[in-house]
């Protein structure tokens, strides 16, 4: 049986925060842990992205998670195409 779900990010149309991109380049140059102050503090950020589909805490091969939030490959593809409108 194959799950069917909603693309990610699908129903968002709004404007993004300025700060969604700090928070993809940290994650990108190394995994923000979930307790972390950092997160903490930007929890409604932390929150849009991973509703966008770009930050994830499940592991690449989608068999676990961790206590980290890692940049996913669509992350990845918005933050090098961000001055693109994505």
């Amino acid at each position: 049986m194959t799950r069917s779900r909603l693309p990610v990010g699908a129903g968002y149309l709004g404007p993004l925060p300025d700060d969604i991109w700090t928070l993809l380049a940290l994650c990108h140059r190394e995994p923000l842990y979930v307790s972390s102050n950092y997160a903490r503090q930007a929890a409604l950020t932390v929150a849009l992205a991973a509703s966008m589909g770009w930050l994830s805490v499940v592991d690449l091969d989608g068999r676990g998670f961790s206590r980290t939030w890692r940049i996913t490959p669509e992350g990845a593809f918005a933050l090098r195409n961000k001055e693109h409108g994505t």
